[in-house]
């Protein structure tokens, strides 16, 4: 695992200045500290840092082809390149290396830049053909690796991270007021937009081309979701299969790796199918002191079962400011997952041990693993059987009324907080109702956060309509289309990454590979959710190489307790962060809102802790970056 950037001519008409490319190679350090190179000619400078994980020896980047006219710096895993490899070797072609990285400059070599579509694994790169001034970017399938870009006074400049493009002198910091409104409402920015005006992502399956004096992005690969008629029993042992390939293909490494282990299903099915065809496994989980919250005991039964090297590992109140204050450097953008914490803490003790680590990452949104999907399904069809009128004029306003009056609990996902969610997305269209249940801020309650000009024209919730409309039909299905074009990449897997590379760690998900994915959203639903329960064709025809108990227990997931921990050891930060005086001077939130926001939280009136971590995450980055 590598960062990369970069800094090219768009027209090829005049030499680029190559002096900043130092500056933003070394503000991607943490992402590969074994190794750093840098190639430049006239038009084009490419930087690199390494993680040394294949051909540890001899990987050094930026790579070539034999003739020194083809250069690629590479962030990512190439699972299939023994087989691309043995091809082009039949086709001529002579290797230096053992990396996945040398066959890209050949395959290029003879595909063309249609060559991409030839690629199995987790990537982002940029491939430079100095002859005919042609840059290509482009992102894996789902978007596992990051990959930003600008276009500024005839040069792209491109990195891993957005911390690396900030180097540059032509990228100015201004914020994208859209952007802003769009995280409030969930809890993280949606490709391409990124905090700065300025600056894009490349979405996840695209590419990006620079030739002849100008540049395009395209997809080379979309996500399909179309059910197909398979008896369930062949759907079953397909999935099987791929699933086994998935793992069996993301445990090639040259470096010590193991597996991440929440005692869940998703994590505990990698685990299983790994001890298959692996040696001794080392596993390692991460157990919480508030009970609610904990998964630990059923991560230690898994690991006695499969009888792998486990490794347990604490997260305490107390650890999390010193954690936060070294996460905030991570956070290029403000997003609020709160499990970035415990991801951080457990990478950073996993590296100890390890290299590589392999994730359950992506099952639950391609098998219908979370909670909001029964529920969207309970909420249609209190919508198909009640009249508008008297739902909206009479039964929503009292049930919301009577859900309100329940006591406050800290407990994970609580009852008093799921009918309170629940209740709260009753009424709307579905993808704002998704919005309200996965977000944070809804439209009207940014209209009382944000001073006046911090308001745009932009209805936060436009993305999420344009993305239902190209999608399925049915309410489920819809809402799974949108975690994997939005939560899955633009939240889950941002966490994973930063995560993992502030640790120098590698992640790996088998659940991503895109030939699992396909056939996931080829399956029908009934697959899926069955009897508001989800993951139906993993648990049946998987489930057996695990404990029952594990198998069938509820959806649990991974989170802090927010609300809690925001009353307690993080009282003083939220003070610090939030307090009038300073908001007063960014002149961004309302101080009076949000001090309203704190004060009920503090005295239990209301539980605002997912709305005080949303505004305290920004404040972070605010303090760091803006």
């Amino acid at each position: 695992m590598c960062g990369i950037c970069g800094i090219v001519s768009v027209d090829g008409g005049r030499p680029i200045d190559p002096a900043p490319l130092e500056g933003m190679n070394q503000a991607l350090r943490h992402r590969g500290p074994d190794d750093s190179g840098v190639y430049q000619d006239d038009f084009a400078a490419l930087g690199h840092r390494r993680l040394s994980i294949i051909d540890v020896e001899r990987g050094h980047q930026p790579l070539c082809n034999e003739s020194r006219s083809v250069w690629v710096v590479f962030n990512g895993e190439i699972y299939n390149f023994p087989e691309l490899q043995k091809d082009l070797e039949a086709r001529g072609h002579r290797f230096s290396t053992r990396t996945d990285t040398e066959v890209l400059v050949h395959l290029y070599e003879t595909y063309g830049p249609d060559f991409i579509e030839r690629l199995n694994g987790m990537f982002a790169f940029a491939l430079w053909d100095a002859p005919a001034r042609r840059l290509i970017l482009a992102r894996d399938r789902m978007g596992e690796k990051p990959l930003h870009y600008t276009v500024r006074n005839g040069l792209l400049i491109f990195g891993s991270e957005l911390k690396a493009i900030l180097k540059h002198p032509a990228v100015s910091r201004r914020i994208d007021r859209s952007a802003l409104q769009q995280y409030l409402l969930l809890d993280a920015i949606p490709a391409p937009r990124t905090i700065y005006e300025e600056v894009c992502k490349l979405p996840p399956g695209h590419r990006l081309v620079v030739e002849a004096g100008r540049f395009h992005v395209e997809p080379y690969w979309q996500l399909r979701l179309h059910a197909d008629y398979l008896p369930e029993d062949e759907a079953g042992q397909r999935l099987e299969a791929l699933l086994e390939e998935a793992v069996r293909i993301r445990l090639v490494s040259d470096v010590p790796l193991g597996l991440w282990l929440s005692g869940g299903l998703d994590s505990s099915l990698v685990a299983a199918l790994a001890s298959e065809s692996h040696r001794r496994l080392s596993t390692f989980s991460i157990r919480f002191a508030e009970a609610s919250f904990d998964e630990s005991a059923y991560a230690r039964e898994v690991a006695r079962f499969l009888g792998t090297d486990h490794h347990e590992f604490v997260a305490h109140v107390d650890q999390m400011p010193e954690i936060l204050t070294e996460i905030a450097p991570l956070m290029d953008e403000p997003m609020a997952d709160g499990s970035l914490l415990p991801t951080f803490l457990l990478s950073r003790l996993t590296r100890q041990h390890v290299t590589v680590v392999l994730s359950g990452d992506g099952a639950d949104e391609l098998f219908a693993g979370y909670p909001t999907y029964p529920a969207h399904w309970l909420a249609e069809l209190y919508s198909s059987i009640m009249p508008m009128a008297v739902r909206n004029a009479v039964i929503n306003p009292v049930v919301r009324a009577l859900v309100q009056r329940l006591p406050v609990s800290e407990k994970y996902l609580s009852l008093d907080y799921k009918l309170k969610r629940f209740t709260e997305g009753l009424g709307v269209p579905l993808a704002d109702r998704h919005a309200i249940w996965m977000g944070t801020f809804p439209k009207r309650a940014q209209e009382r956060l944000l001073l006046p000009e911090w308001r745009t024209l932009l209805d936060p919730y436009e993305t999420l309509h344009e993305r239902i409309a190209a999608g399925p039909e049915l309410p489920v299905s819809q809402v799974q289309w949108l975690d994997q074009q939005m939560y899955l990449p633009d939240q889950i897997l941002v966490k994973v990454d930063r995560a993992t590379m502030a640790c120098s760690l590698e992640s790996r998900a088998p659940y991503l590979d895109h030939r699992v994915v396909e056939f996931a959203n080829r399956l029908p639903q009934r697959y899926k959710l069955r009897r508001l329960r989800g993951k139906h064709l993993l648990k049946k025809y998987l489930g057996r190489r695990l404990p029952h108990g594990v198998v069938h227990r509820p959806k649990h997931g991974f989170a802090i307790p927010k609300g809690l921990w925001l009353r307690t050891r993080l009282s003083s930060l939220v003070q610090h962060l939030l307090g009038p005086d300073r908001l007063k001077a960014q002149g961004i939130f309302d101080p009076a809102c949000v001090a309203a926001l704190i004060d009920h939280h503090q005295r239990r009136k209301h539980d605002y802790g997912k709305e005080l971590w949303t505004l305290l995450v920004f404040q972070m980055w605010h303090e760091h970056y803006a």
